[in-house]
């Protein structure tokens, strides 16, 4: 099947963690390889990634001259295995040495603590001892990032708590998790910040490493691109260097039988530094629409958007219907000038699709019975808290917003809107 312009990167990364695994070492340390080749590996496990598709490489500046700046679009957790992937599956004449900031819990035993840990075990009884475990834990991601040229940044009410009872509380455990009070963690965050940004400048500087950034800041949103941070366009006109912008789209609500999903990253043209600090913002929203317009539309989008439409009706829909107007909405989009999984033009590839939705998110949405789908008021509305801040379904839309005209979509569906449309809870 023709993919063009999208290109599946994992074979490419494959031979880059082989067979140029010490031309690799020599450009950017043999840190890098190490550690790129352990990634590379785990990116297709179970609940990770099934395929890894990009577009236009060639939009990478190559490594004779100034190292571009980085900015992906941050979506969900497996955005690591997906930029591992993109950044691995590099032509080698482009793969400059990078250098980034990130979240600085990940540098803490607060990223395990937050995101591995479930929530039951949450108390003040176990807080000394998961605090001990997850600060173990974190050795491991301490010296993943800081092989990678990453330096910490600790994002107030995210990495640090707004208050000394959120940061002692049992969801945070801080005292436990971090080892320091909370006066002096929020000293030491705060000095670590603008240690980390001048770091990331001196590697821009001394070293032609291309900075790597996620100008969201956090990806528990709607689903929409959300506004970006200034860092990337500072860095930009700071040091004269352009910046590649890199939308990234998920299929998710079509995981295989493990759980994996096809993930899509389309490389947009270079943009030239802003001119002046007066243009950051601008710049940065410029930036944010050329994010959102380049997301690729997937079979998931187009699932949701599908189903919505008929809940429109009523709470009892048909499967039939619900892919009758799923084959509508891709005929459609492939008519109109968007950026799109090429595979949906295959009848085949829709019928899978449709066929893993139904059996995958469907079936917990929906009470079902022959061709009857009636609605599950709770399950329909569930979303992960630490992820996003909608249900599954409009995050899923919300990603490819910058079509809704096309699919009719009403742009301003909200959570509020569709719990009243699916019934009490």
């Amino acid at each position: 099947m023709d993919l063009s312009p999208f290109v599946a990167v994992r074979a490419q990364a494959e031979q880059n963690v082989k067979k140029n695994y010490d031309r690799i070492a020599e450009l950017c340390g043999p840190n890098v390889p190490r550690r790129a080749k352990l990634l590379h590996s785990v990116s297709y496990y179970p609940r990770m990634l099934e395929n890894c598709f990009v577009a236009h490489y060639d939009n990478i500046p190559d490594i004779n001259g100034p190292a571009p700046i980085y900015c992906f679009a941050h979506k969900k957790i497996q955005d690591v295995m997906a930029l591992v992937q993109y950044m691995v599956g590099r032509d080698v004449d482009r793969f400059h040495n990078v250098t980034l900031v990130a979240q600085g819990g990940l540098f803490h035993g607060i990223f395990p603590y937050q995101d591995i840990v479930p929530g039951f075990l949450k108390s003040k009884y176990l807080g000394w001892p998961l605090g001990i475990g997850t600060r173990i834990m974190a050795r491991f991601f301490r010296g993943l990032f800081r092989d990678l040229n990453a330096y910490p940044v600790y994002r107030d009410g995210a990495d640090v708590p707004r208050s000394e009872e959120a940061y002692k509380h049992p969801s945070f455990a801080g005292p436990h998790v971090t080892g320091m009070s909370y006066q002096d963690f929020q000293k030491y965050t705060r000095k670590q910040t603008a240690k980390s940004v001048l770091q990331v400048q001196k590697d821009m500087d001394e070293k032609n490493r291309s900075f790597v950034i996620l100008p969201e800041g956090r990806y528990c949103h709607d689903g929409r691109i959300s506004e970006l941070l200034d860092l990337a366009a500072y860095a930009s006109h700071r040091k004269s260097r352009p910046i590649v912008y890199i939308s990234l789209s998920y299929d998710e609500l079509c995981p295989d039988a493990l759980g994996k999903i096809d993930a899509f990253l389309y490389t947009n043209e270079p943009m030239e530094p802003p001119r002046s600090r007066e243009d950051f913002k601008p710049f940065m929203s410029r930036g944010r629409q050329l994010l959102q317009s380049s997301t690729t539309i997937t079979a998931s989008g187009l699932l949701a958007a599908a189903t919505i439409i008929e809940l429109q009706e009523s709470k009892t829909i048909s499967k039939a219907n619900v892919q009758k107007r799923f084959e509508a909405l891709c005929d459609a989009i492939l008519k109109a000038d968007y950026i799109v999984d090429p595979r949906l033009g295959d009848p085949e590839f829709r019928k899978d699709r449709f066929g893993r939705f139904l059996s995958r998110r469907a079936s917990r949405w929906f009470s079902m019975s022959g061709d009857s789908m009636t609605v599950r008021p709770r399950r329909i509305m569930e979303y992960d808290s630490g992820e996003r801040t909608v249900p599954d379904i409009l995050w899923n839309i919300n990603n490819i917003i910058h079509v809704a005209p096309v699919l009719g979509l009403d742009i301003d569906l909200s959570p509020e809107a569709l719990a009243e449309k699916v019934g009490p809870q």
